[in-house]
């Protein structure tokens, strides 16, 4: 049987993934994803945290993470990403394609997790969570709903909502800063930090270095093939 600390590896290598630019198929920067047969007794492990709640029949178990401190609990799940994702809190450095600097960022608002036992005996754990994108000006994009028209309508934050992601994504950033991430120089003037030289051309070895899709291909590709040879044990 797979680990608990591996399934919760791969759920926060999942979400992970699913925290980008909000582009094409991320444009409402809510994702929903599911895993198959995962067990419930390691749901409950993962998420004794949370608040949580169960359908009279039993077959449906949802953990909500919503309040700050269950948000800060959920935090330290995501500190496992493998650190080619620059993550680091709720949060993750969002490079575009070979940018030697970040000048965006994605810090999860709330998340919701359900196990569900189907009629047919199968069970299917979904994670479902909204994020903001933070640029390095401090303008900050909330995620989208559809509207009735099909235009793509911001989610409404209250002022301490938007409050409190605007606090976890500072410090985040702030760990960022010190684990010497790629930040842009206007990252770091928002820290009160000084602004880095820019990276010099000569002899640099960005052009030798993988893409960041590259990077996370081959950290996925690591972390399943643990998940793997864990489940044959």
């Amino acid at each position: 049987m797979v680990e608990v600390a591996q399934l919760r590896a791969e759920i926060v290598l999942q979400i992970g993934k699913r925290l980008r630019h909000s582009t094409q198929n991320d444009a409402y920067q809510s994702p929903l994803f599911f895993l198959r047969s995962f067990p419930l007794d390691a749901a409950k492990e993962i998420y004794r945290f949370a608040r949580s709640e169960t359908t009279p029949n039993g077959r449906c178990h949802t953990w909500h993470c919503e309040a700050p401190e269950k948000m800060a609990q959920f935090a330290l799940d995501l500190e496992n990403l493998p650190r080619s994702f620059f993550g680091a809190g709720r949060s993750r450095l969002l490079r575009i394609g070979k940018d030697k600097v970040a000048r965006t960022m994605a810090t999860i608002i709330t998340i919701e997790i359900s196990h569900v036992k189907t009629h047919a005996g199968f069970t299917v754990l979904y994670i479902n969570f909204r994020y903001a994108i933070i640029q390095d000006n401090g303008e900050m994009h909330l995620p989208k709903l559809k509207g009735g028209g099909g235009d793509k309508v911001p989610c409404p934050l209250n002022e301490s909502e938007e409050t409190r992601v605007r606090q976890a994504a500072h410090s985040d950033l702030e760990m960022m800063a010190d684990f010497k991430y790629p930040l842009s120089n206007e990252f770091m003037l928002l820290l009160g930090r000084a602004a880095k030289p820019p990276p010099s051309e000569a002899g640099s070895t960005s052009d030798c270095e993988a893409s960041l899709e590259e990077e996370e291909e081959a950290a996925e590709t690591s972390a399943m093939l643990a998940i793997v040879a864990a489940s044959r044990r």
